[in-house]
């Protein structure tokens, strides 16, 4: 990979239950322009017994990421990304997975929790609009459904459900060619599934992403003739019946010569096609708009806007708040950055002044002419010495008082970097070490500052509770 510069370019994969999709992107500043996209077709994960990634799975994953690289080599990435959703964030031993990815690739892994999943594919769908009507995006996937709703830029409430087009595979098994009874149960068991699914608000402007829906376009275009450049506009539900009974009149060989879609897809279009017809009817929709694009694009524009996907944001509160930095009149928020190298192990630093063993989570304050992303950028620099850096927003903390009034946030960025010691630009940081530590040896820092530092105490309680977060979030193979 190259050094870093603008503009940059990004590699980014996105680990789905049945299919590794791929993105070459360049970000110029604020704005995206895909370069690259190819899909690779995977095991199916929900044949997996005991929630476990077989050897054998690891390793095709890693050969299809390593073919799609070699043959980007042109495009000279600076920074790769794997993403993990769906069915692997419910396996078990994805922390081996994640960590055999970014020993291998120099990747930045993050599993995704549902609400980040569903997060991504709004904000993906929102910026590719444009507008800030109220929207709905339904993302229906191989272990799991979500779908958010909005009116900005952010999503205002989702619902998911773990469960997905694979989970009805395993429940049932057709004949080939199906039968009608066959057809029936698979319909009915979706319909179970479903249940726990709240009712749309609007059923104006949905837009449905993933994989099914793009291959379900594909079809209704090619042999319905719907409207559309390369999948269909829109799907009716009316089309999805069409469909289903297609399907079913098939082998699976005469589906897999069947034209739009590619032919792998026909093992799983008759399952996912019941899906998707019995998610409309469970939610009333009588149509739904089609996108082509992925959460990989919401992950990045979430970079780029500084803008973290996880719309849970922690809640501190705290009687005493008057003391720096949150008592400085130039700043209202800060950044820091979670500076990890290709070992795990996480800097962190101390400062000239500060009590001895008080160990932190480099950062500094966001000045009220820039955004987070900007004030990130500049402040890993000047406290680091690390240059065009390519940080990602994880999380947003809040700081409230007694009357509840949020008086000062913290925005988590993860940066990747190399094994030298962090170098200050700006020397009247004062700076005077920096420790490497793993986030599970976080604890015996928190401890110290919650506990240990007397008149200072509110400082050490406001900055033991960064450590924590990173800590849970590292638990919970969040990155």
């Amino acid at each position: 990979m190259r050094k870093h510069a603008d503009p940059t370019i990004r590699a980014i994969f996105d680990i789905g239950s049945n299919s590794l999709k791929f993105a070459v992107i360049k970000q110029d500043k604020d704005s995206l322009l895909p370069l690259l996209e190819a899909e690779r077709a995977l095991s199916t994960l929900a044949n997996f017994s005991d929630n476990k990634l077989p050897e054998e799975y690891i390793d095709l994953v890693c050969n299809r990421i390593e073919k799609l690289l070699d043959e980007s080599k042109p495009f000279e990435i600076d920074e790769i990304q794997i993403l993990g959703t769906g069915t692997f964030r419910q396996c078990d031993n994805r922390k081996g997975a994640t960590n055999k990815f970014r020993q291998d690739f120099g990747a930045t892994v993050r599993i995704l929790t549902s609400q980040e999943e569903a997060t991504a594919g709004y904000l993906a769908v929102r910026k590719e609009i444009g507008n800030e009507n109220p929207m709905t995006v339904l993302d229906i996937g191989g272990g799991s459904v979500e779908f958010s709703c909005g009116d900005g830029l952010i999503p205002e409430n989702f619902q998911t459900i773990a469960v997905g087009i694979h989970h009805l595979q395993e429940e049932v098994e057709f004949s080939d060619p199906p039968d009608k009874n066959q057809i029936e149960i698979a319909h009915s068991k979706v319909a179970d599934f479903l249940s726990p699914l709240d009712q749309l608000q609007s059923h104006e402007n949905v837009v449905m992403i993933g994989g099914i829906a793009r291959s379900l376009g594909g079809y209704a275009k090619t042999l319905m003739g719907a409207p559309g450049s390369v999948i269909a506009d829109e799907l009716y539900i009316e089309s999805i019946e069409r469909l289903i009974k297609i399907f079913s009149s098939y082998t699976l060989e005469e589906r897999q010569n069947l034209p739009g879609a590619h032919p792998k897809h026909a093992e799983n279009i008759l399952h996912g096609a019941i899906f998707v017809y019995e998610v409309m009817k469970h939610l009333k929709l009588e149509r739904v708009h089609l996108s082509t694009t992925g959460i990989h694009m919401g992950v990045l524009h979430s970079a780029i806007s500084g803008l973290p996907l996880s719309p849970i944001e922690p809640v501190y509160e705290f009687d005493n708040l008057d003391f720096p930095p949150i008592n400085r009149e130039d700043r209202n928020g800060e950044v820091l950055f979670i500076l990890r190298r290709p070992d795990g192990k996480i800097w962190l630093q101390t400062k000239e002044g500060y009590p001895e063993d008080v160990y932190r989570i480099p950062g500094g304050g966001v000045k009220t002419d820039e955004n987070v992303r900007e004030a990130a950028v500049r402040e890993i620099a000047e406290e680091t010495g690390f240059l065009n850096t390519l940080p990602i927003p994880l999380l947003k903390i809040n700081y409230h008082d007694s009357t509840n009034d949020l008086r000062f946030y913290s925005v988590l960025f993860l940066v990747e970097v190399d094994d030298r010691t962090p170098d200050p630009l700006d020397k009247e940081e004062m700076i005077s070490d920096w420790q490497a530590v793993l986030p599970e040896n976080f604890s015996k820092h928190i401890n110290f500052l919650e506990n240990e530092l007397g008149e200072l105490s509110y400082w050490g309680k406001f900055r033991a509770v960064a450590l924590r977060e990173i800590q849970k979030l590292s638990l919970e193979d969040r990155f």
